[in-house]
């Protein structure tokens, strides 16, 4: 069976620079992920800096261009990643699913600047048959999805509170806050934003809460960028609790117990006893098991961990906070 031919477009972190840069375990760039995937030929990798575009270029052992439309003719890739400005995103996946020849779009969050242009860009995929996936990474790495299945499974019982600490901005990193508590515990029943803050750099950052049906919350707190990057969650549920720092590559587990006084109960820090080594590099290979993923969908009909009608409902749910 032939190799399926993967384009990135995007050169930058996540495109291509993040496999040099990182200081964790394993593939963190679309680029890395196709070169090193058994079933797909990274073909070429596309910029609009040309000098960045070599770079990755020579980092590749494959050719590099400027233009993606024309890149797209060239190389008649079967899977493109989209690593581009996120006002891009919307016009240019459109002009690569009216080229043609496309089997599968990986998009960066977000899917584009508005709900309704997300949903546009799924509804035309889905007429030209070519499956939509977004990259919000975390849903693919087992440790995340081991959390959804014992959710699933009633083994922590209802979520009563969540606490985020984010930065970058509601539609970047607060976006993946948001992905994420869709993948573990669904829609909320309400959210709304509690207080709005002007950062050094002009823009607004803002802290929200989620509500949901059965009585829970989850609260976001954004916090500077300039100071550090954070990105953290404590997970406070009827049974037990969990935390992650360093973006979810650092765990910790509690079980409840009376371990201060009689007839009081805590939550008291565990060993994980099961799945431990899920957690133990829970971020290794996200963006290598999200291409897996979209081979399995092209060649096995597998369903996606993250499709486009997930970047729509966290569009969805930025405007309703913003609004």
């Amino acid at each position: 069976m032939p190799k399926l031919r993967a384009l990135v477009i995007g050169c930058g972190r996540i495109g291509s620079e993040f496999s040099r840069l990182a200081k964790l375990p394993g593939i963190h760039s679309h680029a890395e992920a196709y070169a090193k995937h058994p079933r797909t030929e990274l073909v070429a990798v596309v910029d609009a800096d040309a000098r960045k575009a070599r770079a990755a270029g020579r980092l590749w052992q494959v050719s590099s261009a400027t233009d993606p439309l024309r890149a797209a003719r060239e190389f008649q890739p079967d899977l493109v990643s989209l690593c581009t400005p996120d006002e891009t995103h919307f016009p240019l996946a459109c002009d690569l699913v009216k080229r043609g020849g496309l089997r599968a779009l990986l998009v960066e969050k977000p899917l584009a600047l508005k709900a309704s242009e997300a949903a546009d860009l799924a509804n035309l995929c889905r007429r030209h048959k070519v499956a939509l996936g977004v990259n919000y990474l975390r849903r693919f790495s087992p440790a995340f999805q081991q959390i959804r299945d014992e959710l699933r499974d009633g083994k922590h019982g209802k979520l009563v509170l969540a606490r985020f600490t984010y930065g970058k901005g509601l539609v970047h990193n607060g976006s993946h806050a948001l992905d994420l508590l869709r993948f573990w515990f669904g829609e909320p029943a309400s959210l709304r934003v509690t207080s709005a803050t002007r950062e050094p750099d002009g823009q607004c950052a803002f802290d929200a809460e989620l509500r949901y049906a059965w009585g829970g919350r989850a609260v976001l707190t954004c916090f500077p960028e300039s100071v550090a990057t954070v990105f953290e969650g404590d997970f406070l549920c009827e049974k037990s609790r969990w935390q992650f720092a360093l973006g979810g590559a650092q765990w910790r587990f509690f079980e409840k117990q009376s371990a201060m006084f009689k007839g009081y109960t805590n939550y008291v820090e565990t060993p994980r006893r099961t799945r431990a080594k899920h957690f133990a590099a829970p971020l290794k290979d996200c963006l290598f098991n999200a291409v897996d993923n979209l081979v399995r969908h092209v060649d096995r009909a597998e369903q996606l961990l993250c499709s486009g009608a997930d970047g729509v409902a966290v569009l969805r749910q930025t405007e309703k906070l913003l609004a």
